[in-house]
């Protein structure tokens, strides 16, 4: 395979992932996704939710088999250290299985016309000059050179990010996931997320309901942070509304992870190349939602990567409208996420402190970390309020 070329060559077949090679080949493009694992899916690193499905599938053009959802989430609240809980907001989100998710996705991709190509790694890119040409790949003791019009990065370990030289905000936390069966008394359709810098500093630690008595835990740290997932996760299942909800559950699933932090990348793209996802800080910083994102990002991505290579233009000036169509429409959200992290940063620095933003501005908070648009003014105030 050392001679072959693919219109466009996606690396990572995550949800960016497989929408980018999906909208690229819909778009006219020869497409490979190249994927590092020999399961797609398989580990999931992920709390599983996402925007419920009518507000992206009509978007992307498709619906997914409904196996792939477990459990419709309806409310979200925080919960204080004392076992405080902040009024639920109502917000319209769905628990997705990733194994599954991620899997009818990729098929998605094929049924357009996409290749994948698993267990194998993208070790570098190949380059031209200053333009990203290819990749090369490693399958098992055999390196292998792959060419390209354009690459598409979507990839959480930016690999692709640093052989073609691009940078960005980079500030990752580490997550510590875990499935329980057995957890008795939440309410199936309520998202708890737990906040204390004990367990928690500068992060969350989100209580997903996967149904009536399943559910997700999470909880996150900073990189280079003194504290230890595992002391973490310690202290959190101390907290008495965790203690009441999972005192006699078990976890059927342990798993973990690392996500992106420091904002948006503001030039996720080069010549011949550009990231989509992750591998661009595509989130929300402020709940640490990522998939909706990524998949957006993804159908931007693919269709302006086929529409350059058609064009023989794949220069970063041409490969820009995809940072732009991102930017006009998700991409909005990105920059006041971003600033609503930074106001939780602020509210969660003392168990007291974050007693009396549930008590005071319970709602507010809520929102803050739920839509982020809307409730800025109200909790920076509030913070001004407390210092002086």
């Amino acid at each position: 395979m050392a001679d072959t070329k693919y219109d466009v060559v996606v690396v990572g077949c995550g949800p960016a992932g497989s929408m980018a090679g999906r909208s690229a080949v819909l778009n006219g493009a020869s497409v490979l996704i190249i994927e590092k694992k020999s399961a797609i899916g398989i580990p999931n690193h992920c709390n599983e939710c996402i925007a419920a499905p009518h507000l992206w599938e009509e978007r992307l053009g498709f619906k997914l088999n409904p196996s792939v959802y477990s459990q419709r989430i309806t409310k979200f609240t925080i919960v204080a250290p004392s076992g405080e809980m902040a009024p639920p907001l109502e917000n319209d989100c769905i628990m997705v299985e990733r194994n599954i998710f991620d899997r009818a996705l990729a098929e998605e991709a094929v049924r357009a016309g996409a290749r994948i190509m698993l267990n194998t790694r993208v070790v570098d890119v190949v380059k031209e000059g200053d333009a990203v040409t290819g990749v090369m790949v490693q399958r098992g003791d055999v390196k292998e050179k792959i060419g390209a019009g354009v690459v598409i990065g979507c990839d959480a370990n930016n690999i692709v990010a640093q052989a073609a030289g691009i940078q960005g905000p980079y500030n990752p936390s580490h997550w510590l996931v875990k499935e329980f069966a057995g957890v008795k008394g939440q309410d199936p359709e309520t998202c708890y997320t737990y906040m204390s810098p004990r367990f928690a500093p500068e992060l969350h630690a989100p209580h997903m309901p996967k149904g009536p008595d399943t559910a997700n835990l999470s909880v996150g740290i900073p990189q280079g942070h003194d504290l230890t997932l595992t002391d973490a996760y310690d202290e959190l299942m101390k907290h008495p509304t965790v203690k009441e909800f999972f005192g006699d559950a078990s976890p059927v699933r342990i798993s973990g992870g690392t996500a992106p932090g420091g904002g948006l990348w503001q030039k996720p793209y080069g010549n011949g190349v550009m990231l989509a996802g992750d591998a661009a800080g595509q989130m929300w910083e402020a709940n640490g939602g990522g998939i909706n994102p990524a998949m957006m990002a993804g159908h931007f991505g693919g269709e302006v990567a086929a529409k350059a290579v058609q064009q023989g233009d794949t220069s970063e000036a041409v490969l820009a409208a995809y940072h732009e169509k991102y930017l006009s429409t998700i991409g909005k959200t990105n920059a006041i996420q971003h600033e609503a992290k930074e106001l939780l940063d602020r509210a969660i620095v003392s168990d007291e402190l974050i007693e009396r933003a549930v008590t005071e501005i319970g709602k507010e908070l809520v929102g803050l970390y739920t839509y982020a648009r809307g409730y800025t003014d109200v909790v920076r105030d509030w913070l001004e309020e407390q210092k002086a």
